[in-house]
């Protein structure tokens, strides 16, 4: 309807994209009213207050992130000129953090030979924080593309290697004589012992999925496994993704979902005989499990994907799947199988997974081809989210030239979503951290 321009205020301004007008014949003073209203915000929309209008991009290399309890936020990643990592905070609003080394940033050397140089190329694979506040990072010391040990540092709340961790400020594990181990995923239990998922590999006979527990203080834990260490059930499974429970047992989950009591040894109660295997496909793909959360009620969901084997080029498929506490489906989540996605036509891996408060399911991932992060939102019953993105999905583009690979997905306090990628193909391996309207 168009105003008579006698009744109308020619005061005007450029609204917020948010923000729209809404008109209104006032009969009182039968003048025509305007007011300003603000749509409400679409889950899955970058937060405008966080960082550069929603995200924050800064150099760092095989970069993991982690929020910590007081909402900052942590990233480490590789260091180049010798055996070290190079940690990155950030305060929860995006900005570097001026009270952690300079500008936030920390390059913590673990050891150099006065003679030789760095020895070693130190890869971190995820970091932690103990109920002090010190930080734990693990990983793998390569020595060639075929050698290679697990290493566990620890590093002060201000960005000092503590040398009261260790061996001198870490720990070196040879886990079962293969000459390539690595660690994958680590938690910490609230006495400070630290749990890790670890392959022992072999070049020429393949390798095992370990388990590998530290006591706080950095040395191996004897009341876990056999020395500290423990094979993953089944051995034939490789298990990756690592989570504890409350009551000190704890799951890992890779081609398959395991359960084990605080000693290392598989639950017999749990699934079959401690071990739920993931048949999901008939026609030869396995699936391997990248993300996991355990419920407030018990049942677990993990997310992956399909994996070929042989000459079988298919692209993958990703899923997500809930059982029971018990380890039975959940029938009430897809009818207790689980939901296949597609997001593009080039298809999309799904590589980390948040569970929300209200058991919504966030699927984080990235395409293939020209990757882009995704995002994609469960309801409860495994259907997806309408108001959350378009249609449930959110697919955020890279710089320019670069591709971005997923690396997690966090639920934060005020139920807003922290998401962290390897941004790569820009000429400086950098770390991409975002946050959406939950």
């Amino acid at each position: 309807m168009r105003l008579p321009t006698d009744k109308v205020d020619s005061r005007c301004r450029i609204l917020p994209a948010r923000d729209y007008l809404d008109a209104f014949h006032d009969e009182d003073s039968q003048r025509f009213k305007v007011m300003i209203m603000t749509q409400p915000s679409r889950a899955g929309t970058l937060d405008p207050t966080f960082g550069n209008g929603g995200y924050v991009d800064f150099p760092l290399a095989n970069g993991v992130t982690r929020v910590q309890s007081n909402g900052n936020l942590l990233s480490a990643g590789r260091w180049f000129d010798g055996v070290g990592v190079t940690l990155v905070r950030h305060l929860p609003d995006g900005a570097p953090d001026p009270a952690f080394g300079e500008a936030g940033r920390v390059i913590v050397p673990f050891y150099t030979h006065p003679d030789h140089g760095p020895v070693g190329n130190f890869k971190p694979a995820d970091v932690v924080v103990q109920p002090d506040g010190k930080i734990v990072v693990g990983g793998h010391l390569a020595f060639t593309d075929f050698e290679g040990i697990v290493m566990f540092a620890r590093i002060t709340s201000d960005g000092r290697l503590d040398t009261t961790f260790g061996n001198a400020g870490f720990t070196l594990v040879n886990m079962t004589g293969g000459n390539k181990d690595e660690t994958h995923q680590m938690s910490v239990r609230p006495d400070g012992r630290i749990l890790a998922t670890a392959f022992s590999g072999n070049v020429t006979a393949g390798g095992l999925s370990m388990l590998c527990q530290l006591a706080a203080d950095g040395t191996m834990d004897f009341g876990f496994g056999h020395g500290g260490l423990a094979n993953a059930y089944p051995l034939s499974s490789m298990q990756f993704v690592l989570r504890l429970r409350a009551d000190g047992k704890f799951y890992t989950s890779g081609f398959g979902l395991t359960r084990y009591d605080e000693r290392g040894t598989a639950d017999r109660t749990f699934g079959n005989n401690g071990h739920v295997p993931f048949g999901f496909f008939d026609d030869g793909r396995m699936a391997q499990a990248t993300g996991m959360v355990i419920m407030p009620d018990g049942r677990i969901v993990c997310v992956g994907n399909s994996v070929t084997t042989g000459d079988d080029q298919d692209p993958t498929i990703a899923w997500c799947w809930r059982t029971q506490a018990n380890g039975s489906p959940d029938a009430t989540f897809n009818n207790g199988i689980p939901v296949l996605s597609s997001i593009s036509e080039s298809r999309h891996a799904n590589l980390a997974l948040a569970v929300q408060p209200d058991g919504k399911m966030v699927c984080a991932g990235s395409t293939y081809g020209a990757a882009r992060a995704t995002l994609e939102r469960l309801n409860l019953d495994g259907t997806r989210d309408a108001t959350f993105g378009d249609g449930g999905i959110v697919i955020a583009d890279p710089p320019t030239g670069g591709i971005a690979i997923s690396e997690s997905v966090h639920v934060l306090p005020d139920g807003k979503l922290l998401t962290s990628a390897l941004l790569l193909g820009t000429g400086v391996a950098s770390q991409r951290l975002s946050r959406y309207l939950g």
